[in-house]
């Protein structure tokens, strides 16, 4: 391993000097930083489809090579956590004082949070709601450590490989498994969430070029995978909600409905200002009778704000002027995750989403090669079909891509 980086950092290393001193030669000396190794160059070059990129040569770190020792600790002792789930003392003994716990302080200072103080409050009260909370708010710091760190690279920030591998470590060490079960909760769609977030990982680290402190990003790579990796993340939190909320209601388990409030509280933010009395409606509903649950109500409340958030990524880039630009092209890659979380609801309501999918699809190539006329085609198809399922199915008096209520 070692002996393979050091032969790409020398190959790549020798691959700048000549260019350099040929750019030397023949424009201003001004205009040529040879001292920055790495710092601006993009050397990928990237396909029309989603999730696949090939590169100039190898990536200077392979995906996991710098991912920080807390991390895996923490990951190593979430099992130990997880194993012990409905036993106050055996899960005080398996968080406090442990790597998890010193990772998720990490988190909250960075993150500015108080998840470690939520968690032994809950681990000290010891009932079984207190437990359920407690582990679900281990996972809830989790996810905001992963969005932290998987956004650092698009922000600017030294070492992005360090910070996207410890939002990988995240994901696979915590997340995964989550993805993995509520792929199974999607009813007559096919989930596809693990196989699109592992994919995304690779794909977005392969966008990460040169060697610290002169590493660079290419646009056209890494922030578009930041946001499957980041939204996929929602899809699984829409399952487990819909999911607990639906056994709670069948067999007036208030354990249920405890997790589906809990699940729904780590993305209740996605509500806000598109849907924002909807989450009232959700969290009253899931902190009372558990016999009063409706699911059907939740579902629709949720789906409310995120229909009226795809329905704007549909047409955002042709609205900002943003064809044959990367923020265009990550705009609509997000609209693109963002509905997979309608397509189980939308498949029961009778909608294409073969067609979705083939006009996302186009309407992402078209913004890459900044054809007007195409991506306007596009966004007319999606477009009529979002403001078909609010007004039709969802009972939206007026399609919307912003207002709320």
């Amino acid at each position: 391993m070692q002996s393979a980086r050091l032969h790409r950092s020398l190959h790549r290393s020798l691959h700048r000097s000549l260019l350099c001193l040929l750019l030397a030669s023949t424009v201003s000396p001004a205009l040529v930083a040879c001292g920055d190794s790495g710092a601006g160059e993009t050397d990928s070059d990237t396909d029309d489809t989603l999730g696949e990129t090939e590169t100039a040569g190898e990536p200077l770190y392979d995906l996991g090579e710098k991912v920080s020792q807390d991390c895996v600790d923490a990951m190593a002792q979430l099992d130990a956590f997880t194993a012990a789930a409905g036993d106050a003392t055996s899960m005080s003994a398996a968080y406090e004082g442990t790597a998890l716990q010193a990772y998720i302080q990490r988190l909250d200072g960075e993150n500015a949070r108080t998840d470690d103080s939520a968690i032994t409050t809950a681990l000290a009260g010891g009932g079984e709601l207190e437990l359920i909370d407690a582990e679900l708010w281990v996972h809830y710091a989790l996810l905001e450590g992963l969005r932290t760190y998987v956004a650092a690279p698009e922000g600017g920030v030294m070492d992005p490989y360090h910070v996207w591998d410890d939002a990988h470590c995240i994901w696979s060490g915590a997340w995964k498994s989550v993805a993995e079960t509520a792929e199974g909760w999607s009813g007559s769609y096919t989930d596809v969430i693990v196989a699109d977030v592992d994919a995304a990982f690779a794909t977005g680290h392969d966008g990460i070029l040169g060697d610290p402190p002169a590493a660079s990003i290419d646009e056209w790579v890494v922030p578009p995978q930041k946001q499957v990796i980041e939204k996929n993340q929602y899809r699984a939190i829409h399952r487990h909600v819909t999911h607990f909320a639906s056994l709670a209601q069948t067999n007036g388990d208030a354990l249920a409905a405890r997790r589906a409030l809990r699940w729904f509280e780590m993305f209740e933010h996605r509500l806000d200002g598109r849907n924002t009395a909807g989450i009232t409606i959700v969290k009253d509903m899931l902190a009372g009778d558990p016999g009063a649950v409706d699911a059907a109500v939740i579902l629709r409340e949720i789906n409310d704000a995120f229909a009226k958030r795809t329905r704007g990524y549909a047409s955002l880039a042709i609205e900002g002027g943003e064809l044959g630009v990367p923020g265009g092209y990550k705009g609509a890659v997000e609209g693109s995750v963002y509905t997979k979380l309608l397509y189980p609801h939308m498949v029961d309501a009778g909608f294409d989403v073969a067609g979705l999918e083939a006009s996302w699809d186009g309407y992402k190539q078209a913004i890459r090669d900044d054809d007007m006329a195409a991506a306007q085609q596009h966004s007319d198809a999606l477009v009529a079909a979002y403001c078909d399922y609010q007004v039709q199915t969802l009972g939206i008096e007026t399609c919307t891509a912003g207002a709320d209520g």
